[in-house]
């Protein structure tokens, strides 16, 4: 019976630790900033939804997707 009570005592004092975070905007979580595009097609960014993609990058100052 005593070791129940103190399991129910721990339980609830750790139940009642909640950490209360400040939920912040998806830009300040994920924030992702390139300087400048890659050069080649193996180190370009890639971008779209799962189903249809491309990459981005730059050659001979032209933007190529």
């Amino acid at each position: 019976m005593k070791n129940g009570l103190q399991l129910i005592i721990v339980f609830v004092l750790f139940s009642c630790q909640t950490k209360q975070e400040t939920s912040k905007g998806p830009g300040e979580i994920n924030n992702l900033v390139f300087s400048e595009l890659a050069t080649t097609w193996d180190e370009a960014m890639p971008l779209g939804n799962g189903m249809v993609g491309q990459l981005v990058w730059q050659k001979n100052g032209k933007l190529r997707f």
